[in-house]
């Protein structure tokens, strides 16, 4: 990357597969939320049941006799396609040699360097417009990862997105994306590309540090 500004971006979807990127990198709900609802009141009209209650449950006239109470309803959804590029916010020996030896037990390559993005909204931009105009990827977002798990109330579903949500046991990564929406058609799992401007916002960092 700081030689000739290459930058790999990889589809959240091929995370899942386990056996391909190791336990670090890998998991198996990415990109995914389920939504849940668990009303406890009881209900005997239509007009009180909630979103998700309405999508599974056909009741569609009051009925003295239909008391609907307690019941919990969970549906996990897969989200559109994104392209990401992942990225730890600081940076951490231990957890590096963590995520290099579940790369090697998955069969790829240890990791030997760490780079250190010295001006995120400039390489943003950068990757960013390169991506678009070379690729048509369009921006989506970036931002932390969120590690609250990926289980969300259904009136909570609108201040999430699912592409920046990871289970607790991935905190210690303290990751942050940059994700872009591919074009309709998109079947590659990764990109490889050079983007020569970009290498002036990065710098190799001393791992002995």
């Amino acid at each position: 990357m700081v030689q000739d500004g290459c930058v790999r971006l990889g589809t959240l979807s091929s995370y899942r597969d386990l056996e391909a990127h190791g336990e670090a990198v890998g998991d198996q709900d990415e990109n995914t939320r389920t939504i849940y609802s668990h009303d406890t009141h009881i209900k005997t009209d239509p007009s009180e049941l909630n979103p998700l209650e309405k999508q599974m449950i056909e009741f569609t006239h009051p009925h003295p006799n239909i008391h609907l109470s307690g019941a919990r309803i969970e549906i996990k959804n897969h989200y559109r396609e994104l392209l990401a590029y992942c990225a730890s916010r600081s940076f951490d020996l231990e957890v590096m040699k963590k995520m290099s030896g579940e790369n090697v037990k998955a069969g790829n390559d240890a990791y030997d360097a760490c780079v250190e993005i010295i001006d995120h909204v400039e390489f943003i931009h950068a990757l960013c417009g390169f991506m678009e105009k070379e690729h048509r990827l369009k921006y989506k977002g970036h931002g932390d990862c969120f590690y609250r798990g990926r289980l969300v109330h259904y009136t909570q579903a609108h201040k999430t997105e699912a592409w920046n949500l990871k289970p607790n046991e991935y905190l210690y990564q303290d990751e942050c994306r940059i994700v872009l929406t591919p074009p309709e058609g998109f079947e590659k799992q990764s990109l490889i590309v050079n983007i020569p401007g970009i290498k002036k916002y990065c710098r190799i960092h001393d791992v002995r540090a």
